[in-house]
């Protein structure tokens, strides 16, 4: 878990945060996904918008990331055939 002035600092001020694979993922009020490589020095991988606010925690199942919006809820992952 990143320190909060890290958040601070990338603009990402709250604890909507997750982290997995030595990938932390934070999540702005205004919908923007900030992934960042866990390290010492938190290099940013991506930042990507999702359109409108979130106020949610990144939740994870099955290697699938799921993050809602006010008015959406988005699955990110690689799609498997059963």
């Amino acid at each position: 878990m990143p320190s909060p002035l890290v958040l601070i600092v990338a603009g990402y001020i709250g604890l909507r945060s997750l982290e997995t694979d030595g990938k932390v993922f934070l999540v702005s009020e205004d919908g923007k996904v900030a992934v960042l490589k866990a390290g010492r020095d938190w290099d940013v991988l991506a930042v990507n918008d999702l359109g409108e606010g979130s106020y949610a925690t990144p939740a994870l199942s099955e290697g699938r990331i799921y993050m809602r919006t006010e008015e959406a809820l988005y699955c990110f992952g690689s799609s498997r055939n059963h």
